[in-house]
């Protein structure tokens, strides 16, 4: 991820997962101090993925270095 940009993120779901019918997905990135959850209009859910959608002024709170992720499953780490 780029700060200043608006990036969506995909994330890729297991096959033994569907979640089609989900009524409520999270997805929360994560630095330092720095937590935002996105959900709702924010993420696009089907049945083996989630696209979150980031503003710029959200890219923008993040500083350069490592971000965790954590949707549902244990925290992936993206660079910034």
């Amino acid at each position: 991820m780029v700060r200043g940009t608006t990036p969506t993120f995909i994330i890729q779901i297991e096959d033994d997962v569907d979640l089609t019918d989900a009524r409520n997905v999270y997805v929360t990135f994560e630095q330092g101090l720095l937590k935002i959850t996105k959900s709702g209009q924010d993420i696009e859910v089907s049945a083996k993925e989630v696209d979150v959608f980031m503003s710029q002024s959200e890219t923008l709170q993040f500083n350069t270095g490592t971000m965790n992720v954590q949707h549902g499953r244990p925290c992936k780490r993206h660079r910034v």
